[in-house]
């Protein structure tokens, strides 16, 4: 469960993280080398990743 529709986020964010789910969802279709994730303490890596799995 990943939505990218949170109510605090501004439309460029909204857009960047739905655009990174959709990167990290196409990996996990057909892993290739590594996926890494980068970003501030509490912006969504692990619940990206658990989305992803």
């Amino acid at each position: 469960n990943f939505d990218s529709r949170r109510v605090n986020l501004l439309p460029e964010q909204r857009e960047n993280l739905g655009e990174a789910f959709r990167l990290a969802l196409d990996f996990a279709k057909s892993p290739d080398g590594w996926l890494i994730l980068v970003g501030d303490t509490g912006c969504g890596k692990t619940h990206l990743a658990a989305a992803i799995a």
